[in-house]
């Protein structure tokens, strides 16, 4: 799941920074869902709606979130431009990850984007890129910068612990 990836709001997580129209999602600590649950109507919403809609294997729920006009700084190569590419992307994600889940550990929104940390957690059970199944339990974390205009996600960049996953994996050497 490189899905997701580049520019960081990290800091203004870390500062407790909070949206302007959403409801404060300053210095959350708490990972239950309905302590991080934005409120209907905000962009965050439409963000924590593509998580579910992941979670829960739901292209169409997934599609219906990203506008026509999508675009990604994570598509990988091979893969269509877009929201196409996405969802192809997280389609093989699924594939690979039967058990895969994304938990929201924190986020922030503020002017029209909403910054996402999360922690991707699953069981490659199935062929990741050109990797055959470790049958290995993996969990690491990954941060999104979700771009919402009018309800829909209009761009995403994003960034994931692509190492820490491949040496959980057993594909790459520990390093001490």
């Amino acid at each position: 799941m490189k899905r997701c990836c580049g520019t960081l709001l990290a800091l203004g997580l870390a500062l407790g920074l909070h949206a302007d129209s959403t409801p404060t999602a300053a210095a959350l600590s708490s990972t239950s869902a309905a302590a991080l649950s934005p409120a209907a109507g905000t962009d965050a919403a439409v963000a924590w709606s593509f998580y579910q809609a992941l979670n829960l294997g739901d292209q169409g729920a997934e599609s219906a979130l990203l506008a026509p006009d999508f675009v990604s700084d994570a598509a990988l190569p091979g893969l269509k431009p877009g929201s196409a590419g996405l969802v192809l992307w997280l389609a093989g994600l699924r594939t690979a990850f039967p058990d895969g889940q994304v938990e929201v550990l924190n986020w922030v929104s503020q002017a029209g984007q909403v910054a996402v940390r999360y922690r991707f957690s699953g069981t490659q059970r199935g062929r990741f890129l050109s990797l055959r199944p470790t049958h290995k339990h993996a969990s690491v974390v990954g941060m999104d910068l979700w771009t919402v205009k009018d309800g829909k996600l209009v761009s995403q960049s994003g960034t994931l612990d692509s190492l820490g996953l491949l040496v959980q994996l057993g594909i790459a050497p520990a390093l001490h």
